[in-house]
Formats: structure tokens, C-alpha cells, sequence
């Protein structure tokens, strides 16, 4: 499954849908379930810093949760030195965020996570989530969650 690193605490901001579009600089063509992964590095510059608690506390370098890209939109804002263009990345339901955070190295743009750790990822889930999960993504209802290995 696909992974995308995200400073906290807009990851975790993702996850409770506070923050419903991550600004990047490169578009992507993938659409559906993404993994959210929190960066090593805690933004200072969030303003919603309150509804989420202690920030300082929130999970870093870590896989926690998932989330559903909707969309990925070319947006153009006129400068002073020229034309800036910016990524607009839409998050919607399903927003599931992780009871146990799994440590994992992130990385730039987006990257694959390893087949092994998705069961122990998806125990955690409650079976509404994971039915939610499923519409999107089929291949996440034919997990074992028991075993570690896809059903047969």
C-alpha cells in the first residue's frame, strides 16, 4: 500500500478531519486509501494546534492511520515574482487513524509500504472501519487478519 509522510500535526489534523487539503508541490495521479505516515519533524506553524491537544506528544516517524485521496488539483496563485503553483491534495471519509502507531522510516513523496506490516495494521481496525476501507479498496477485505497472509 501506498504512504505518504506528512509533519505533525497536520498528519494527525488529516486523520481527525480538521485539515481536509495537504499543500504540496508535485501532483499524483493515485487516488483512493493512502497510508499516513507522521514525519520526524513537528511543524511549528499549524494553527489548530489546540484541538488537538498537546502536539508535542503527537506520534512521529510512524504510520498512523489511513485516509482516502479524493482528488489532486493544479492550483495557480499569482505573486509578486511570478506565478506560484501548488498541489492541493483532498482528503476525505474513510479518516482512520491508528490505536497503535507503527515506527517506520518515512520518505519523500510516496512510497510503498511492505505487504508484512499491513495485518498488524488492520487488526486494529474496528470491523464498521475496515468495511469502510474495503469499498474503496478490495483487496483489503481479502486480508487474513489471523495468519499475517492473504485469505485463499
Amino acid at each position: 500500500m501506498k504512504a505518504l509522510s506528512i509533519r505533525q500535526p497536520y498528519a494527525a489534523a488529516i486523520l481527525a478531519g480538521i485539515k481536509r487539503i495537504e499543500y504540496r508541490t508535485w501532483a499524483t495521479a493515485h487516488r483512493g486509501l493512502l497510508l499516513i505516515h507522521a514525519g520526524r519533524v513537528l511543524s511549528a506553524e499549524a494553527g489548530f494546534d489546540s484541538s488537538l491537544g498537546d502536539t508535542t506528544k503527537l506520534p512521529r516517524g510512524a504510520l498512523v492511520g489511513i485516509a482516502n485521496l479524493l482528488d489532486c488539483r493544479r492550483e495557480e496563485t499569482a505573486m509578486e515574482e511570478g506565478v506560484e503553483i501548488e498541489y492541493d491534495w483532498h482528503f476525505g471519509a474513510p479518516l482512520v487513524p491508528f490505536r497503535v502507531p507503527l515506527t517506520l522510516e518515512g520518505r519523500l513523496r510516496l512510497f510503498t509500504v511492505p505487504d508484512l506490516v499491513m495485518p498488524g495494521l488492520l487488526a486494529q481496525l474496528e470491523p464498521e472501519q475496515r468495511r469502510q476501507l474495503a469499498a474503496i479498496d478490495e483487496t483489503l477485505a481479502d486480508r487474513d487478519l489471523g495468519s499475517g497472509h492473504e485469505a485463499r
